[in-house]
C-alpha cells in the first residue's frame, strides 16, 4: 500500500504522520483521542521523551492496548478531529483517496498507413510561455536594470531566490520549532551596583519570571545575581559549557540591569556595528554591547545551537524618558544552510534611545506584561503574537505624577513559529546565585 505495511504499525503511523505536516505539539490530545489513558501520557512527560517518540508510545498503546479497528482509515479518521489537511494528505499518500491527475497520452504516430493502426486524438500540451513577445525573445545580456551595479546584483539575487518554498508546511499551518531536548532558561538580574543607584523592585520580576519559566513553562532555570561586567561575559561562555553537555532545544536568556544608549566610546571603529542596540551596566560600571552577547549564540560562534531557537528578554534602559504623545480622536532539507544570525529574537523593555521603567515594590512594566501574556497565552499562541501583546500592553501605561511612557520593541528572526506551551510537569529551580 504505497511502501506502507496493510495495517499501521507505530513506526510507520508516526513518520506518516509527521510527514502530511501533523503539528506534533498536539501529541496529546492526539493520545487523547487514541485513548491513551492520561496517566501514560504524563508517564511520557516526566520520562522527559521527545514530542516525536511521544506520539509514537501514544500510537503503540493504541495499536496494542486498545480495542477495535486499527486499520489505517480509522487511524485517518482520528487525525482529521484535529488537522483535516494532515488527514487528506495521508489518505492521498496511502491510496486511500487520490487527486486528479492529468493522463499523459504517449506521442503515437498519427499516419495509418504508416502503424496500421486507426487515429487517436492527441491533447496538445502547450507549456508556459511568456506573454510578451518583446521579453522572451531578447538575448540575456539584454536584460538589464536601470540603475547602478548594486541594484543589478539585488535583482540578480532575487532571481536566483525565485522558486524557494516558504515554511509553510502542506498539511497546513506554519513550521514550528519542535523544542526537542531540554530547555535551558538563565536569568541575570543586576540589583545593587557599586556607584549606580540599586534597582529596587526587580528581585520581584526574578521570582515572576522563575515562577513561570521554571514551572508552567517547563525550562531548567537558572538564576545569576550582582554580576560585574567581566563576569557577565564570563558567565556567557558558561552557558555554552553547560549547553554543550546537554541536548537543549532551546535557550532563553533574561538580562534585568541598568542600560544606556550605543555612545561613540562604545564603538570600536566606524567599521564596527551600527548604534542601535544598546549596552547593559555590569555591577562595576562597566558597560557591556547586548550586540556582543547576542553574537556568541550565533550559529559560527554556537554550533551547538543552530536550528534551535535562541531568545534574548532585556530589561533595560536604552536612552531617555519617553513622556509620550496624545493620540488622534479617530485613531528543512539535508545540506541547506542558514544565516549565521538565524533563529533568534532580542526583546527590549524600550526603544531605542528610551528608559525602562520599574515600580520599587511590583517590579517593572515589561517584566510584568511579560509573565502575564506568555502564562495567559502560550497554550494557544507563538512568542511573536504574545510581545505583540506586551508592546500593546506596556504602551498603554503611564505614571500618574510625570506621565512617563515606556514602548518594548523586539527583533526577530526566527524562521519558525516559537511556542512556549506548559509543561504539566514542573521542573525544579537551580539556584545558582553568586
Amino acid at each position: 500500500m504505497s511502501g506502507y505495511p496493510d495495517s499501521p504499525t507505530a513506526n510507520s503511523a508516526c513518520k506518516l504522520i509527521r510527514h502530511c505536516g501533523f503539528r506534533i505539539t498536539k501529541w496529546s490530545a492526539l493520545g487523547a483521542d487514541l485513548d491513551v489513558p492520561i496517566v501514560k501520557r504524563e508517564q511520557f512527560r516526566l520520562e522527559r521523551l521527545s514530542l516525536e517518540d511521544s506520539l509514537e508510545e501514544c500510537l503503540d498503546y493504541w495499536i496494542r492496548s486498545v480495542p477495535g479497528n486499527k486499520s489505517w482509515e480509522s487511524l485517518c479518521d482520528i487525525v482529521e478531529r484535529h488537522e483535516k489537511n494532515t488527514a487528506k494528505q495521508m489518505r492521498v499518500k496511502l491510496g486511500l483517496s487520490t487527486i486528479p491527475i492529468p493522463t499523459v497520452i504517449p506521442n503515437l504516430p498519427t499516419n495509418n498507413t504508416q502503424s496500421g493502426l486507426p487515429t487517436i486524438p492527441i491533447p496538445t500540451v502547450i507549456p508556459n510561455l511568456p506573454t510578451n513577445n518583446t521579453q522572451s525573445d531578447a538575448p540575456d545580456d539584454t536584460l538589464v536594470n536601470e540603475g547602478n551595479d548594486e541594484t543589478d546584483r539585488n535583482d540578480l539575487e532575487e532571481e536566483e531566490e525565485e522558486g524557494k518554498t516558504s515554511t509553510a508546511k502542506d498539511g497546513g499551518g506554519f513550521e514550528e520549532y519542535p523544542l526537542r531536548g531540554m530547555k535551558h532558561c538563565v536569568i541575570i538580574n543586576n540589583e545593587k551596583f557599586d556607584k549606580l543607584k540599586e534597582r529596587r523592585g526587580s528581585s520581584e520580576d526574578v521570582l515572576k519570571v522563575e515562577q513561570l519559566f521554571g514551572g508552567k513553562l517547563g525550562f531548567v532555570v537558572h538564576r545569576r545575581e550582582n554580576l560585574k561586567g567581566a563576569q557577565i561575559l564570563h558567565e556567557i561562555e558558561n552557558i555554552k559549557v553547560e549547553v554543550e553537555k546537554r541536548s537543549v532545544g532551546c535557550h532563553v536568556l533574561v538580562i534585568m540591569s541598568h542600560g544606556d544608549s550605543l555612545q561613540q566610546k562604545d564603538i570600536a571603529s566606524k567599521t564596527d556595528e551600527i548604534p542601535g542596540d544598546g549596552i547593559v551596566y555590569g555591577t562595576d560600571g562597566v558597560r557591556i554591547k547586548i550586540a556582543d552577547i547576542v553574537k556568541k549564540f550565533a550559529g559560527n560562534s554556537f554550533p551547538k545551537l543552530i536550528d534551535k531557537p535562541k531568545v534574548f528578554f532585556i530589561h533595560a534602559c536604552r536612552g531617555e524618558t519617553d513622556y509620550g504623545v496624545s493620540l488622534p480622536e479617530d485613531e528543512e532539507e539535508e545540506g541547506e544552510s542558514i544565516p549565521t544570525e538565524a533563529d533568534m529574537l532580542v526583546a527590549y523593555a524600550a526603544a531605542y534611545g528610551r528608559t525602562a521603567i520599574r515600580h520599587r515594590k511590583n517590579g517593572s512594566w515589561f517584566i510584568q506584561d511579560l509573565v502575564n501574556a506568555l502564562d495567559k497565552y502560550s497554550e494557544d499562541h507563538d512568542l511573536v503574537s504574545i510581545l505583540t501583546e506586551v508592546n500593546a500592553q506596556v504602551a498603554g501605561r503611564v505614571t500618574k505624577l510625570t506621565g512617563k511612557k515606556e514602548m518594548p520593541c523586539f527583533s526577530s528572526h526566527l524562521r519558525k513559529k516559537l511556542y512556549f506551551r506548559p509543561e504539566s510537569n514542573r521542573i525544579g529551580l537551580e539556584d545558582t546565585t553568586q
